[in-house]
Parts: structure tokens; sequence; C-alpha cells
């Protein structure tokens, strides 16, 4: 078995499994088909979302706009979940939020169910790709964020030679000798 990782975008990507004795041009059009359903169920997702927002697509013959303030149309009733579209593609009339809820949950349901795979193909006579780094850019900027500040406080750490703190009361090593002398005189014994 082999385990291809198809990388096109950081969220776009997924692992393939496909048996080692296959043909190239098999596991390809294999590769091609998971592809366009991950690409139809990202489609689905979208589409989903303006579903629970807006409602359904208006029909294409409807060209009727009664949102407009110059329209001499009467106006139709709306729902308690009217939302208008701002494309003016949906009808507005959104479902309650308990099944948009629902619709989005099947959605996000679905999407887990495609596998993730990242693979590189390169044409024969090329070398082989790159390497993925380890981690992310985002995350590497971070790293080096973090590194240069603990840099620049290790040197002015090392740089102040500020003897200041001496001068405190809790630097002083005779201050508990002073505190039981100074007690000594307020102390009376029976």
């Amino acid at each position: 078995m082999v385990l291809l990782h198809i990388k096109q975008k950081d969220d776009r990507q997924f692992l393939f499994e496909a048996p080692a004795k296959d043909c190239v041009d098999t596991v390809i059009r294999d590769l091609v088909l998971v592809n366009n359903l991950q690409l139809r169920i990202l489609g689905l997702k979208e589409e989903s979302k303006r579903l629970a927002l807006y409602g359904p697509s208006k029909h294409p013959d409807d060209d009727e706009d009664s949102d407009d303030e110059g329209s001499k149309k009467i106006q139709k009733y709306r729902g308690p979940h009217y939302n208008k579209d701002p494309h003016c593609r949906r009808t507005g009339e959104a479902c309650d939020p308990e099944t948009s809820k629902q619709i989005t949950k099947t959605v996000e349901d679905a999407i887990a169910l495609v596998s993730k795979i990242v693979a590189k193909l390169r044409a024969q006579g090329q070398s082989c790709p790159e390497r993925e780094p380890p981690i992310d850019a985002d995350t590497h900027k971070a790293m080096m964020a973090h590194y240069f500040k603990q840099q620049e406080q290790l040197k002015r750490m090392a740089e102040d030679e500020d003897d200041a703190y001496m001068n405190a009361q809790w630097a002083n090593p005779k201050s508990l000798k002073s505190q039981l002398h100074g007690m000594a005189c307020n102390m009376q014994f029976k």
C-alpha cells in the first residue's frame, strides 16, 4: 500500500491510500474523483449556509423585486425569519434557527467523512518534490517573535548592573536583628 498526501491549499488537502501495484493513471483518476467530490461538498457547505441564512433560491423566471421602495406592487407577507439576501438570488424566507442548526450539522458531518489527502505529483524524470515544512508559516513567525523577545530580555538583564536593589528593605541583611531589637524595647515581662 502507498499513502499519498494530496495538497492544493493549506485548507484543501487529504490522504489517499492506493495499492502499490496499481497503475499511476488509475491512481490519478481515483484522486481526481475524490478531489471533485471534495469540491462538491465544499460548494454544498457554502450553499447550505446561504440556505440557512436567506432561504431557498428564487425561480429563474422570478425577476420580481418586491423589496424595492419604488415598487408599486403589492408587498408580500414575510415570515418571522425573513432575512433579505444581499445578492437577490434567494427569497429571504430563512428557516427557523433549529432547522438551520440541523442543516449546518449535517453538512459538517459530510465534510468530516471526506478523508484528508496530501500529494505532490511530478512528471517523469523530475526530482522528488520538496518536503513540507514541519510547521506552518504563522506558527514559525510566532516562534521567531517569542525567541527574539527572549533574546532581548536576556541582553537587557546582562547589561543591567544596577545595584539599586541593594538599598531595598528586603535586601538588608541586618533587618532581622533590627526588628528584634525594636521588639525588645516594646516587650514587657510579667
